[in-house]
């Protein structure tokens, strides 16, 4: 079993580079439309997979396969490419509040590749009668420098360093601490104070599973 599981990985391997090399080089046509892109995020294809289903949907229309950019890096640019594209649509078209909360949470979460687990920092704003997320950065650590660094970036990715009045933050000791706490940080980072609104939910599960 353990075998045949590793002969078809070999076999994908080599059918990869195969298709990567043969059609680079002789490949013109590019498949890989947005539209193509967004539809393979979704579905959460592979770029190896989605190199032999375009193969096939090509070959089944009777086209010539060579004629089109099907290789796995190629794949790949299309879809990093369409994706840049679409986060730089939607920071365009965002619409900004006058007063707008900054809230971030840390959590330990699998590798997008690989068997690791890394802590990701979930960041979004609040303001009026909407939500936004900003990004989900993974950390270097979890420290609160590291969560600072990592709100301020996504802040002035979003051109919103200067609306954010508020900060909405868990009570644990990386967020409050005096001097090397997120807060601390953040707000000397930004140079200026923002109005604490910190969070009571984890308190009120310590109390009800003490009291149940």
């Amino acid at each position: 079993m353990e075998t045949d599981k590793n002969n078809l990985n070999l076999c994908w391997i080599i059918l990869s580079f195969t298709t990567l090399f043969y059609f680079t080089e002789k490949s013109t046509v590019e498949i890989v439309s947005p539209s193509v892109a967004s539809a393979l995020d979704r579905t959460g294809i592979s770029n190896r997979v989605a190199t032999f289903l375009l193969a096939a949907a090509v070959d089944s229309l009777g086209l010539p396969v060579e004629d089109f950019k099907l290789s796995y890096e190629s794949i790949r640019q299309a879809r990093r490419a369409n994706r840049q594209l679409r986060a730089n649509e939607i920071r365009r078209t965002f619409k900004k509040e006058e007063t707008l909360t900054i809230h971030w949470d840390s959590k330990l979460l699998p590798a997008l590749t690989g068997t690791e687990i890394v802590d990701r920092l979930a960041i979004y704003i609040s303001g009026g009668d909407f939500t936004k997320l900003l990004g989900i950065p993974v950390l270097p650590d979890g420290t609160g420098e590291s969560q600072a660094t990592a709100v301020l970036q996504n802040l002035e990715d979003w051109g919103l360093s200067d609306d954010v009045e508020y900060m909405g933050f868990d009570t644990t000791s990386v967020n409050t601490g005096e001097h090397k706490g997120t807060l601390a940080l953040l707000q000397r980072k930004l140079g200026r104070p923002l109005i604490n609104l910190a969070c009571r939910h984890h308190i009120f599960e310590l109390l009800a599973a003490a009291a149940f």
